[in-house]
């Protein structure tokens, strides 16, 4: 065996391993990107089902003679349910703490109206608080995916394809 097929067999084997990290590297990109796909679609459900949340207490509001504010009810009527879908990380923030405090207000109005019968308000508050919990335990999901997303596109290997075909970063939800 010469010299020259020697070299070959060594610049084969390099560029044969180089291949399998980017098919590895790409691998791993897809699966973060499916992952992370999937967790937005439950963030955005659970998001849909605090604003469902929200209307039932402005509505038992309403049906115990209390007054919801203006500014509540016109905030609720421009979200939409599909219009989530296509929100960013940063909007997605914002929309959560708007939600938060509206829960809070509209708390502080349903314990000033003096109802008797507090069963219904007392399993929506629960229902608000086991989706606020699944929606932070899935944050940290897609963060955590977010990560791992991000790590994959400055793997050595795929690096370069990634600026050619300009692959972003994902951003975290805070």
């Amino acid at each position: 065996m010469g010299d020259l097929e020697l070299a070959l067999i060594i610049i084969a084997c390099i560029l044969g391993s180089w291949l399998i990290f980017i098919i590895i590297g790409y691998v791993m990109i897809i699966i973060c990107n499916k992952r992370i796909k999937n967790k937005s679609r439950t963030i955005n459900i659970l998001t849909a089902q605090k604003l469902d949340c929200i209307s039932a207490l402005c509505n038992m509001i309403v049906d115990n003679k209390g007054d919801v504010p203006d500014y509540i009810e016109d905030t609720l009527s421009s979200f939409s349910k599909d219009g989530l879908k296509k929100i960013d990380t940063k909007e997605r923030a914002n929309i959560k703490d708007f939600l938060t405090k509206t829960m809070n207000e509209l708390y502080d109005i349903y314990e000033n109206l003096q109802v008797l019968e507090r069963r219904s308000f007392d399993n929506l508050k629960a229902s608000v608080d086991e989706i606020d919990t699944l929606y932070r335990k899935q944050v940290i999901l897609y963060n955590t995916d977010v990560d791992a997303y991000n790590y994959w596109i400055r793997f050595i290997p795929v690096r370069l394809f990634n600026k050619i075909f300009k692959v972003k970063k994902k951003e975290k939800i805070i």
